[in-house]
C-alpha cells in the first residue's frame, strides 16, 4: 500500500515536471511583437510609424489616404517624406520630443498618395524617408471604407459630375394622375 502511494506521487511529480517543461522548448507567443490592428509598423531612423494603412473608396483606386501615427523620438523638429515607387511624395513635419502626429484622421494632416493602383485587400510598398537617419520601406495594406471607423477617412473622389450621374426622369407624375382620373370617372 505504501509502495503504491510512493509510485503515484513519483509519477505525478514526473508528469507535472514534463508538462511544465513545454514552456522551455516552445516559443513564448506573448513575447512576439506584432501589429494588433489593421495597419503595420516600421521604424525609419529615430522616427516610428505605427498602424500605417492606405484607405481608398474602392471605386477610384488611383489614390489612397495614408492613416498612421508618426512618432518623433528626437529632441529636434524633424520631417519625413512618404512616397511610393513612381508616385508623388508627401512631406510631414514632426515636432520634437516624442510628439505623435496623427496622419489621415479627421483632425490630422492629410496625406494622399497617387501613382499606383490601390485595390482593397492588396498591399503597396510605401517608403518612409526621415530628414536624418535610415530610410525604411514596408508593404502597407489597402483598405476601403466598408468598416464604419474608416468610412469618413477615405479620399474624396475628384471626378467631376457627368451628365450620366443626373437622375433619369421617372414615371411618377403619370402614376399620380391615374388615381385622380379613376376617382372622377
Amino acid at each position: 500500500m505504501k509502495y503504491r502511494a510512493v509510485v503515484s506521487l513519483a509519477l505525478a511529480a514526473a508528469l507535472g515536471a514534463g508538462l511544465t517543461a513545454c514552456n522551455y522548448i516552445s516559443p513564448q507567443r506573448t513575447a512576439d511583437m506584432y501589429a494588433a490592428s489593421d495597419g503595420v509598423h516600421v521604424t525609419a531612423g529615430q522616427i516610428q510609424v505605427r498602424n500605417a494603412m492606405l484607405l481608398t473608396d474602392g471605386e477610384d483606386t488611383s489614390k489612397a489616404s495614408l492613416l498612421a501615427s508618426i512618432v518623433n523620438h528626437t529632441n529636434e523638429a524633424a520631417s519625413i517624406t512618404i512616397s511610393i515607387e513612381g508616385g508623388a511624395s508627401e512631406n510631414v513635419q514632426l515636432p520634437e520630443n516624442e510628439s505623435i502626429v496623427k496622419v489621415g484622421t479627421t483632425d490630422g494632416e492629410k496625406v494622399e498618395l497617387t501613382g499606383a493602383e490601390f485595390k482593397p485587400g492588396q498591399t503597396v510598398k510605401v517608403t518612409f524617408t526621415p530628414n536624418e537617419g535610415e530610410t525604411a520601406s514596408i508593404d502597407v495594406p489597402v483598405l476601403d471604407g466598408t468598416l464604419a471607423e474608416y468610412s469618413t477617412l477615405v479620399p474624396t473622389s475628384s471626378a467631376s459630375p457627368s451628365t450620366s450621374a443626373s437622375p433619369a426622369p421617372t414615371e411618377t407624375p403619370a402614376t399620380e394622375e391615374a388615381p385622380a382620373e379613376g376617382a372622377q370617372g
